[in-house]
């Protein structure tokens, strides 16, 4: 077998060969045609043989060139030429040899570099100017190679005497200009060409060409005086039109070497040719032959320029035609019409002599001179060279269709024109229209939604409101038991779960519709963290999970910039998903402080994780896994977070390993600012009544009987005269006869809503504070009411420390503390959540410990609260072992209270 590398050097080697066979049979037949009588052939075929193959070829086959001119001129000189030189020794005729096959060779290359660097096209004959090049330095230029090293070697060898040298030189440079111009370009051809069957008709023309070629022959050159006096190229032009129209390239060049070779043939076998003298005979036929090449080329060089430019006017023709689009070509002097396509025609109703008739205006009703002059002004000086504008055209029968018109400046044959080209929108339009009333009723159902929601937390607050409402009343009766303040519990932790999971639905549909606004104020970030670590980590160690905090916020206060609540949001939500996924290990919280006023926030947990196909969508709409659906929630935490923390300029992402838990990472500007120092207050849970002396009427106004009951037992309790009225016109009735001090007005209540009934009774009193009490939490609709004149907002559910703040600002009262209470000034708030809580210090009487540990085992919270009042007053460190305690007695932590109870010292 051959490897590729020896059959690529065989083929190369055939190559050469096959050029090397054709350049010495070219020559051959050249010699037998013109029965060689000068010192030049005519033609000189075998040189534009070598170049067309070298076209074909490229550089291997210069030597079969170089072969085959070597061997051509041995066999001339020694068989084919009338006087052979059987004189000369053999290193003579190998040294003509060598020098007319060099000059051959070069010869090759030097056209074949022309011919590719030169040309625009491949085939010379299709442009004027690759004509040019290809007849004046491709051939008569170039051919001065061959010619001058084939004189030179037989000037050399004795062969060829001084005196001859000139005809010599210029029969055979005009011989192989000639070989090249005429057989080089058969090669292009039949390279450029898709060659294709030919029809019947024109294999018929094709047979008829011949024979009349040749029968022309026959009579011209065996009748020496018609030779004389009618020149062939008379009788053979008609036939190279005919092989050019019908055959175009390849058919013309094929017939004019066909002719050239009859010439070469006829003229070598007459008298007149042998009678006189040779190289003036070939001469003339070199002359003759020329002209009839240059003929032929020019002939087919403006045909082909004919054709090409008719085949373009046809296919642009078409192309307009069946354009779909409207296409003018406008005057820019006159505003005229030149042109309009058939498109235009048919979608105006015209013709096309009715157009030319007629200017832009006669079609474009909202056009008038005035702004299509400005219009071709500003296409004519740059200022706007290519403007779209949408109007309408306005067909014959008086309708009209809206239209999409790009103008720009057309030059044609020297001359600028207007080129509009207009398209039909009215299916544009149409679609839209049906965009915008999609939207529309996007928005519409956007609206609506936004309303159910509304709705919907309005229905679910307001019983909530009683719900919670009662178990805060419940809360605060000393005869409740263990079991029964447990229970208890669960209900409100029920309740406020249920509400967290209304806001985060609200919340989603405010980031949604674009209307969730940040609330940037001053707040004590160190103070947040606390909370939520007081928070989370008895959540942890109710679920027997470590809880780890690490900031690097120092031990004072540190105050920033932000937006508080939305914070507080996002980190309650990871920290919430931490627990509710984490069966074993720990929950992280770390927050650093980065440079210029940047922290990060990690929540890390050791939970079940998340697979990376799965982190893409945790934060997509109402994403959640079966492990999520079965652990509650939402599916939203996570989707609100992201769009939180993008509101605030950063960005949450996760890195999570499935079985081995997950890491939620977010950083956010929070500038620092000075710290705020707030005054000594009371906390509002230890209210107990109304300070001495302070007396308030309050009329509650609500249609819901269970929240007119929450609310009046509230203020009841603290010593507060009520009154109730279940609609706003007998909230109106009752205001006017009783002159209340503060009415607490329920917004949404059929009929009269509170903000109707509420302006009619300022209307008549202004002294009255009225307080909105509504389901409706929006911070719009509470600026809205705020706005409107109320004096407060209260959102449902309320708690009772809301409305005792409420009234305290709203009417300055004052409030009787619980005893053993003390103002937040002066105490000091413990990190619950390190793990080094210590009272040591703390010396507690035995009996008092004793009580306190049998009562936290049993679960008797009640019991060790009253107890508390007692520690209390053991100083310094009574009051802060209290307020300890006292958090973790709320949250019915029994194991963390024994915990402390257990550092505590002896007295």
């Amino acid at each position: 077998m051959h490897t590729p590398a020896k059959s690529e050097r065989l083929k190369i080697v055939y190559t050469n060969a096959l050029v090397a066979t054709f350049y010495i049979l070219s020559g051959c037949l050249l010699a037998a045609l013109a029965h060689f009588h000068g010192h030049s052939f005519p033609v000189f075929l075998p040189l534009g043989v070598a170049l067309g193959f070298y076209l074909l070829f490229g550089d291997r086959i210069l030597p079969g060139v170089f072969a085959g001119a070597f061997c051509m001129t041995l066999i001339f000189w020694l068989g084919l030429h009338p006087h052979p030189v059987s004189h000369l020794s053999l290193g003579t005729l190998i040294g003509i040899g060598i020098l007319i096959a060099f000059g051959a060779t070069l010869q090759t290359w030097t056209g074949g570099y022309i011919q590719r660097r030169w040309l625009i096209n491949p085939h010379p004959l299709y442009h004027l100017r690759d004509l040019a090049v290809f007849v004046f330095v491709g051939g008569l230029l170039n051919s001065l190679i061959h010619t001058n090293f084939t004189v030179t070697a037989l000037v050399w060898a004795d062969l060829l005497a001084w005196e001859d040298y000139g005809i010599a030189w210029l029969t055979g440079w005009l011989g192989d200009s000639l070989g090249v111009l005429m057989v080089t370009p058969i090669f292009t051809a039949f390279q450029a060409s898709r060659l294709q069957p030919l029809t019947s008709q024109k294999k018929m023309e094709a047979v008829l060409l011949a024979v009349l070629l040749y029968a022309g022959a026959r009579i011209l050159f065996h009748t020496p005086r018609t030779f004389e006096e009618y020149p062939l190229i008379l009788l053979s032009f008609p036939l190279l039109v005919w092989a050019i129209f019908r055959f175009r390239h390849l058919g013309g060049v094929v017939l004019m070497v066909g002719i050239s070779l009859l010439t070469i043939w006829g003229i070598g076998q007459t008298v007149y040719t042998q009678a006189g003298d040779h190289d003036k005979s070939v001469l003339f036929v070199q002359v003759y032959l020329f002209g009839l090449m240059m003929a032929t080329y020019l002939l087919h060089s403006l045909l082909n320029r004919i054709l090409e430019a008719t085949r373009q006017s046809i296919q642009l023709g078409n192309l307009l035609s069946q354009a779909f689009h409207e296409i003018y070509l406008v005057d820019p002097e006159t505003y005229q019409f030149v042109y309009v396509n058939p498109g235009a025609r048919q979608n105006l109703g015209y013709s096309l002599e009715e157009l030319q008739k007629c200017t832009p205006l006669a079609i474009a009703p909202e056009y008038n001179e005035r702004r299509l002059s400005d219009l071709i002004k500003g296409l004519r000086s740059g200022e706007n060279p290519q403007p779209v504008v949408e109007t309408l055209h306005k067909r014959k029968d008086g309708t009209t269709y809206p239209v999409e018109v790009r103008l720009q400046l057309a030059r044609v044959d020297g001359e600028d024109w207007v080129l509009a080209v207009a398209l039909d929108i009215t299916e544009k339009k149409k679609i839209q229209r049906e965009i915008v009333a999609a939207r529309e009723k996007a928005e519409q159902a956007n609206r609506a939604k936004s309303v159910f929601l509304s709705s919907m937390s309005h229905e679910i607050r307001t019983p909530m409101n009683a719900i919670l409402g009662y178990t805060q009343i419940l809360n605060k009766d000393p005869e409740l038991n263990h079991t029964q303040r447990a229970k208890l519990g669960g209900i409100q932790k029920a309740g406020y779960h249920l509400l967290d999971l209304i806001n985060d639905i609200l919340d989603f549909s405010k980031i949604e519709a674009g209307k969730l606004k940040l609330n940037y104020q001053d707040f004590n970030l160190s103070a947040l963290v606390s909370d939520l670590c007081d928070i989370f980590r008895v959540r942890c160690d109710a679920k027997g999970l470590e809880f780890d905090l690490r900031d690097d916020l120092g031990s004072g206060e540190q105050w920033v910039h932000g937006d508080q609540g939305k914070l507080r949001q996002i980190l309650i939500n990871l920290l919430d998903n931490a627990l509710k996924f984490t069966d074993e290990g720990a929950v992280g919280f770390r927050v650093l402080k980065k440079t210029d006023g940047v922290y990060q926030f990690e929540v890390r947990d050791t939970g079940i994780g998340i697979s990376k196909d799965r982190q893409e969508t945790i934060f997509s709409y109402y994403e959640q896994n079966w492990e999520g659906m079965e652990r509650g929630g939402t599916g939203l935490g996570l989707t609100i977070s992201q769009r939180l923390a993008k509101m605030m300029n950063g960005d949450l992402k996760i890195d999570s390993e499935l079985g081995r838990g997950s890491l939620f990472r977010f950083s956010i500007p929070l500038p620092a600012v000075v710290e705020k120092r707030k005054p000594a207050t009371r906390s509002l849970s230890s209210v107990a009544r109304l300070a001495p002396g302070c007396r308030v009427r309050a009329l509650v106004v609500d249609d819901n009987e269970a929240n007119v009951d929450v609310l009046c037992e509230m203020l009841i309790d603290i010593g507060v005269e009520i009154k109730k009225a279940f609609s706003g016109k007998e909230g109106i009735e009752i205001a006017g006869e009783w002159k209340p001090d503060i009415i607490f007005m329920d917004f949404k209540m059929p009929h009269l809503n509170g903000l109707e009934a509420a302006k009619a009774i300022q209307h008549e009193n202004h002294d009255i504070r009225i307080v909105i009490v509504t389901a409706s939490n929006y911070r719009h609709e509470r600026n809205r009411f705020l706005n409107e004149g109320m004096d407060a907002f209260v959102g449902k559910p309320f708690l009772r420390e809301e409305i005792l703040k409420t009234m305290q600002e709203v009417l300055g009262v004052e409030y009787e503390h619980r005893p053993g209470s003390r103002s937040t000034e002066d105490i000091v708030k413990p990190k619950l959540c390190t793990s080094d809580v210590n009272f040591s210090k703390v010396k507690v009487p035995d009996f008092l410990l004793l009580n306190l540990k049998k009562m936290a085992k049993l679960g008797m919270i009640a019991d060790i609260e009253k107890q508390l009042a007692e520690v209390e007053k053991i100083q310094p460190e009574g009051p802060q072992l209290a307020l300890h305690l006292r958090s973790l007695a709320e949250k019915f932590d029994k194991e963390g209270i024994l915990k402390v109870l257990d550092t505590v010292g002896h007295g």
